[in-house]
């Protein structure tokens, strides 16, 4: 019997269980004086089927809040990850799983090749080989019945959250943007406000813009824009990174499907205008590009990707105690 708990409901308590039953190392812990721990959370998970009936946690749970210094990036030589808040890691762990999925799709039909009497074709509840494709496109496509959803149980740092930030303060007064403030401006061109650079909760007079990490005033600039930014950006690119659209045709359901938060994390004209027709990405409404590799048979027409009028999702309750975000774009038929 399907359970009659709402889609959301079960994606968050999926997350949550997964989390609480990895080892307690490196989890949020309760202090000596009491104080309790915490850090952000986020988790991927897959839909399979229009009866949302199979939920499957592929990519596992992702805690963090940290980003690397900007001061610190030369040092690193390439070697050291500059963005670990939540949202991030989840999103390149999905996509390490589906390297992985990719890795043993490809053994698998080798070794069928080798010995077809012995191994029975190969058929993956993720991928499957793309119909018809040249040598220089991806050879595979995510099943067309999957849905892809994230679950975060804090706001996306930047403008998604700026609300929230305002009203956690004991002033919300909006803060107003100090001209001669060099701390918070590109290096390179400090007299234009297009190369302003913003930290995560400060100068709340300015919305609708990208921002930087971190959001701690006391903490080292860096050059990670905001996660509002980045999910922006996936929205329009997709959620496969450039190694994984190597292999990963980019089709309609390469995109998120939704963002789920707790109810006490949502601010509607925030996700509005972070995300909405309205908002911030109004001009990208009615706009087409293609993508770099021709994708004739998963993305119509010919390739393209149109952020129309009816491609917009709006912003819907789902049921108390939750909220889902609708997917920021969604692909023209």
């Amino acid at each position: 019997m399907e359970s009659t708990e709402s889609l959301h409901a079960r994606i968050a308590t999926l997350v949550h269980a997964h989390f609480d039953a990895l080892p307690a190392r490196s989890k949020p812990i309760v202090r000596d004086d009491g104080t309790r721990e915490w850090i952000p959370m986020s988790g991927i998970v897959i839909v399979k089927g229009r009866a949302s009936s199979a939920l499957g946690l592929y990519s596992g749970t992702q805690s963090g809040a940290k980003c690397l210094p900007a001061s610190q990036i030369p040092h690193c030589k390439g070697l050291v990850l500059h963005d670990s808040h939540a949202e991030i890691l989840a999103l390149r762990a999905f996509n390490y799983w589906l390297l992985s999925e990719c890795q043993g799709f490809l053994a698998a039909e080798r070794n069928h090749t080798t010995d077809p009497s012995q191994t029975p074709p190969y058929q993956s509840p993720y991928l499957r080989r793309r119909r018809s494709c040249s040598a220089q496109e991806p050879p595979l496509e995510l099943h067309p019945d999957l849905k892809i959803y994230m679950y975060c149980t804090c706001a996306p740092c930047g403008d998604a959250s700026m609300e929230l930030c305002m009203a956690s303060q004991q002033d919300a007064t909006p803060w107003e943007v100090e001209t001669n403030n060099t701390e918070t401006r590109s290096t390179a061109a400090l007299s234009s406000d297009a190369d302003t650079l913003l930290d995560g909760r400060g100068y709340f007079s300015r919305l609708g813009i990208v921002r930087r990490k971190p959001a701690r005033a006391d903490a080292e600039s860096t050059r990670s824009k905001s996660c509002s930014d980045k999910l922006s950006l996936r929205q329009v690119a997709s959620l496969l990174s450039y190694e994984t659209s190597l292999l990963v045709a980019t089709t309609q359901n390469a995109y998120l499907e939704g963002v789920i938060l707790p109810e006490e994390e949502i601010s509607r004209v925030a996700c509005d205008r972070a995300f909405g027709e309205q908002g911030r990405m109004r001009e990208l409404a009615g706009r087409f590009w293609t993508s770099q590799f021709e994708t004739a048979g998963s993305i119509e027409p010919g390739g393209q990707r149109q952020t129309g009028e009816e491609a917009w999702s709006c912003l819907s309750d789902m049921g108390r105690g939750t909220f889902i975000l609708g997917a920021f774009f969604h692909l023209g038929e």
